[in-house]
């Protein structure tokens, strides 16, 4: 959670003043229109019922585990218990010698940077508990980087590190920027989704029994997961934007066939996401389809959204239907995990 929040705030804060810079400076909107802009096209990147979502999910857990009379001191242990396959409990000295030793590594990179960064590590460190020397029998010595400073491991931190010398240790606003127009929606457009969409079917499913193991880590699942959806609303939009030219449609028909596009490649990730289907994920299909499109022809005022033109309706369904398609089927792969065979 603190990496997506962290990772979405990198971004947030130069893509925020450059949306302002266009629309002020380049396009000489008013600075109240161009807050407004700003803003709308900020407001769908922050994670605003993120940290809600975990807290809750969190504590429906710890009180699961407190019938089975588990006591959970922090929420957030509930997180490292989903990536285990199995909880080994015991006494210390009972069963346990106090002798650690690698049994298998998996490993994300290139396996000779690997060996190489562990062999820096082994060779630069000032450690020599239990874990160094489980790891100084695993891994060779050969071809160490030079480093800089090293932290040595304490209890408190709980970690330890060597620092190499070469001191290693949102995609729509991004194409208003390009094609310096815009941003088509407000903000009380982009709340109606994260509203209706996202947080009313993500809040329901987030209280599902779920004993699937978790894999990888938060940010990467999460980029993943978002990543597909967020290529075809940037191609489905670019899409619209340049066929309205050639359709004659007006800056209003072109926003609103653009928030109706975002809103069906929404709705398909609903979708995705609530696969396999059963009664509870069919009643949230069912209530954010409608619940979006009541909400759309209901508050066309608050809204500001016009009434859709022949021509508007017909380039709708013509990117909507590819776009749909291409969302359910379109998948981001997790990355292989190649074990390391242990030295014998």
């Amino acid at each position: 959670m603190k990496k997506v929040t962290k990772f979405t705030g990198l971004l947030i804060v130069p893509l925020g003043a450059l949306m302002f810079v266009q629309a002020y400076f380049f396009r000489g909107e008013s600075i109240d229109t161009a807050v407004i802009a700003t803003s709308a096209g900020l407001l769908g990147m922050l994670p605003k019922g993120l940290v809600l979502l975990i807290s809750i999910g969190l504590a429906v857990g710890a009180i699961r585990l407190s019938k089975k009379n588990v006591l959970v001191r922090d929420l957030h242990s509930l997180e490292n218990l989903a990536h285990c396959d199995v909880v080994c409990l015991d006494k210390t000295g009972t069963l346990t010698e106090g002798n650690l030793e690698v049994e298998s590594v998996r490993i994300y990179t290139d396996e000779r940077e690997f060996l190489r960064l562990m062999a820096t590590y082994l060779v630069r460190t000032d450690d020599n508990n239990s874990t160094y020397r489980a790891l100084s029998d695993r891994f060779e010595r050969t071809e160490p980087y030079e480093s800089v400073s090293v932290t040595p491991f304490s209890s408190e931190r709980k970690w330890s590190s060597v620092t190499l010398s070469d001191g290693r240790t949102l995609l729509l606003s991004e194409l208003c920027l390009l094609l310096n127009t815009d941003f088509p929606f407000i903000p009380i457009q982009i709340t109606l989704i994260d509203a209706v969409i996202e947080a009313f079917s993500a809040f329901f499913m987030s209280f599902e029994r779920n004993d699937s193991k978790v894999e990888g880590s938060f940010l990467g699942s999460a980029l993943r997961s978002a990543l597909p959806n967020s290529i075809v609303i940037f191609i489905g939009c670019a899409a619209v934007f340049f066929a309205s030219q050639r359709l004659g449609l007006n800056h209003a028909q072109m926003n609103l066939v653009m928030y109706l596009t975002v809103g069906i490649i929404s709705l398909a990730g609903v979708v995705k996401a609530c696969m396999p289907i059963n009664l509870l994920h069919g009643f949230l299909i069912i209530a954010s389809v409608l619940g979006f499109f009541c909400a759309v022809l209901l508050f066309v005022p608050l809204l500001q959204l016009p009434h859709i033109a022949v021509n508007g309706a017909l380039l709708l369904s013509l990117i909507a239907v590819p776009c749909i398609l291409i969302a359910l089927r379109l998948k981001v792969p997790a990355p292989e995990k190649f074990p390391l065979p242990v030295r014998k």
